[in-house]
């Protein structure tokens, strides 16, 4: 798993089940965040 964050990257080697899960996190913290910004344009 590589991940990226403003400059510099971090590559993770894991179990297939914890990237998973990782993306799944990922996923609901972007979406989280999204709602956030889509009500504060409203």
């Amino acid at each position: 798993m590589l991940v990226e964050n403003d400059d510099s990257y971090m590559l993770t080697i894991a179990p297939i089940e914890i990237y998973e899960e990782y993306v799944i996190e990922d996923n609901a913290i972007n979406y989280e965040y999204e709602m956030v910004e889509s009500n504060k344009k409203k």
